[in-house]
Formats: structure tokens, sequence, C-alpha cells
């Protein structure tokens, strides 16, 4: 049976999830970040502490984009982390300080402010970090919050949910558990909040705990990009230099005597299509992630076991659970950044110019590079 005219069944709204966590440091766990995201299906991450410094925008990994905001110091920072699916949806970004940033994703309904913020914690005077979060029941500035959310009509989130222990506590340290991150959104759109609850299994960060919140959004439909196969000039090696040259000598390039630019187009047809069957090509879509060339299997096996026994500890609190969680000396681990960078130089130095006869051994083993200018 037919339905009316202009009648349309409704389509059901998707269930984005939007999380918080204070990260105490981002520095080497961008990666791991990613992968909370693609393991928990989290779209939206607020991280704060993050302690880096600029206002920049990178990929972190599977599709992950990070927004973030620092102070040259090393100190704060706040950070969002959107996932692939909704990156080509943020229309503006607002980084108000190293404690404030604010993301626009845009949907069929309108634009969704998501904003990260974060009080002071880590490396301040502890007078302000027991006015911020106290050390009872309930602080000053909690009613504060609490006082604010009133005047601006927002809700938060976790009252409305009816959830156990474990599910609440966002942070944990020395016996004593605490609800310090929340999520608020305007009581106008309390009901599109479909749950909250927190991770306690996670391990990114030592004493904080991802706060995530599932949301109904009606998103937008974005247009899928054209992608663009590319021939891989990148495997042109000397082997393949002289595969390649055969091809084309046999092809047969065209007479240069003729018209000049009908000569080119001949000339590069010919020359792509021979590079096309010696080289390949891509298969298009997005490049490759940046930071997988550590992230390999036996790195992730570490981590495992180092997540598995951080749940152990967390369920009997023995002093041989928790030394279990710390990776073994030796073990292979997530590189920094730094340590990334060193290692990365002097293999991709030494590939290329390292099998010169006039470079020494000892030139070939350094982590420094000297600069070759030419006169």
């Amino acid at each position: 049976m037919r339905g009316l005219p202009g009648s349309e069944r409704p389509r059901p709204k998707k269930l984005v999830r939007i999380g918080t966590l204070n990260v105490g440091s981002l520095t080497g766990k961008s990666r791991e970040v990613a992968d909370l995201m693609k393991r928990r299906n989290i779209q939206v991450l607020c991280l704060q502490e993050t302690r880096w410094k600029g206002a920049k925008a990178r990929e972190i990994g599977e599709g992950v984009k990070l927004f973030y905001n620092g102070e040259d110091t090393k100190r704060n920072g706040v950070a969002v982390a959107v996932a692939d699916s909704l990156k080509d949806s943020v229309s503006a970004v607002n980084r108000i300080s190293s404690r404030i940033i604010s993301v626009r994703i845009e949907t069929k309904k309108g634009n969704w402010t998501i904003i990260s913020e974060y009080a002071p914690q880590a490396g301040c005077p502890m007078r302000g970090l027991e006015r911020v979060h106290g050390g009872k029941v309930r602080n000053d500035e909690g009613e504060r919050v609490l006082t604010l959310a009133i005047a601006h009509d927002l809700a938060v989130c976790s009252t409305f949910f009816a959830k156990r222990k474990s599910q609440k506590v966002t942070y944990s340290s020395g016996g004593k558990e605490t609800e310090i991150e929340h999520v608020l959104v305007r009581r106008s759109s309390l009901k599109t909040v479909k749950d909250i609850k927190v991770l306690p299994g996670e391990d990114l960060a030592s004493q904080h705990r991802p706060l995530l919140a599932d949301i109904s959004i009606d998103l937008s439909k974005k247009s899928r990009t054209g992608t663009e196969r590319r021939i891989r000039w990148w495997k042109l090696h000397q082997s393949e230099k002289e595969h390649l040259k055969e091809m084309i000598l046999e092809a047969g390039l065209p007479d240069p005597e003729g018209p000049i630019q009908q000569t080119w187009s001949n000339g590069v047809e010919v020359i792509l299509r021979c590079a096309k069957e010696t080289l390949g090509e891509t298969r298009g879509g997005c490049r490759g992630d940046k930071e997988a060339w550590f992230w390999n299997d036996e790195v992730q096996r570490v981590v495992r076991q180092k997540k598995s026994a951080y749940k152990r500890w967390q369920k009997t609190l023995a002093p041989e659970d928790l030394a279990a969680t710390e990776l073994p000396r030796g073990s292979p681990r997530p590189l920094s950044r730094r340590r990334r960078t060193r290692k990365w130089t002097p293999c991709m130095r030494n590939s290329t110019v390292g099998k010169e006869r006039s470079s020494s051994s000892a030139w070939r083993k350094r982590v420094t590079t000297p600069l070759r200018t030419s006169g």
C-alpha cells in the first residue's frame, strides 16, 4: 500500500558517540587515542591537559583528525579529536585559549557546537586544585557549575541516568574516587542524549577515565569526493628503470618532426601506458597512516597485555597486578616523536646516500645529518 502524496518514511537518526578525557599528556599517546576511538566507536573525543604547543590540526591515524590549542610553556592544552566519518562536517574551529576550544559540526537541523574545557589540575597550586575539584561530597566550585547550568538552561547529562559506581567515577587516585568530568547539553536537547557512562577499563590516562555520551544527531549527508588513481612512481628503481625504458622503446615514440601538440600528446600517452604496466597504480582514496610504521602487531600485542593487566588490577588492587601493568624492560612500545625522528632520519639517509663509497662508516652512523652544499 502506497503512502499519501508527499509523505516520507522517517529516517533513523545516527547515534554519535561523544567523549571527554583528561590524558595528562598527549605526547606519545596520539596513536593510542586514535585506536581508542576506533575500538569504542567514538566520533568526537574532547581531550584536556594535552601539553602540546601551538594551534594546529593534524591526522593522528585511523582517519582521526585532531584540532588542538596550547601554550608555549607546554602546560594545559585542550584538543578535539574527530573521527573520519565526521571530520568533513566540521565547519568551524574556535581556539579561545589553552583551556577552551570549540568545534562546530553541521547537521540537517542546524549546527552542533562541541566545547572542550579544562579546569586547573596538574601543575597548579594545591589551593586551586582543591577549589575546583574539592575533597568532599560537593565543593563551592561544583555549586557554581550547577548555578551556571541553571542560568544557561543546561543539563548535566550524568544526573539523568542511573549507573553503577564504576560507570560514574571519572577520577581515581590513592583510594579516592570522584566525578570531575561532565557532559553538559542544552535542556531542550536533552532528549537527544540516549546514554552516558564511564569506561573504567581503559588505561590511556593513569588517573582519569573516559566519559562517553551517545547523542542522536541527524547529520547532513556528505557527497563522496572522487578519488584519483596514481602511478606508483616511487617504485622506479634501477631495475624498473631499465624495464620501463625497454617497454617505451618497444612501443615506439612518435616522430618529433610532426605537429608539436600531437607529438607531445602521443608521447605522454605512450610513457604513461608503459609506466602503468611496469609500476602499477594506486586504488585512490585517503593517504596512508603516517604513524602506522611503528604501530605494528608486536607493539599492539604488548599494549593489549598491559590493558588486560590493568583491568585485573582494578578488580584485585593487588601490588603484583599493579606491577604487571608496567611494560617490562626491553619490550616494544610506541616511540615518542623525538625517538621516532631520530630512528627514521639515519635510516632514510643511509638508504639514499649512505651507499656512496666516499662516505665513511662513522658518517653513516651519525644521528645528526650534515648538509651537503654544492660549490
